[in-house]
């Protein structure tokens, strides 16, 4: 991904993949300030049916997805 414009700036991409869904973050900011990106998944259930053999069904259960974007500003003083 490239930055438009003059002004300086950062670039976050975030792939998450769990069987055959995949979710994808993207951000363009145009700031020079810092920024954390944290995304959990907490717990993904995966069950899969299988007949005669051969897999006939999965589904797949995410329980929740959380995706934090945070400024990181200096420590304060006492």
């Amino acid at each position: 991904m490239a930055l438009t414009g003059s002004h300086p700036g950062l670039v976050d991409e975030i792939d998450v993949v769990v069987e055959n869904i995949a979710i994808r973050l993207s951000r363009e900011l145009k700031t020079a300030l810092p920024h954390e990106v944290t995304v959990v998944v907490p717990r993904v259930d995966v069950s899969k049916k299988f007949q005669d053999g051969k897999l006939v069904e999965v589904n797949v259960a995410y329980t929740g997805i959380t995706v934090s974007h945070s400024p990181r500003f200096p420590p304060r003083g006492p």
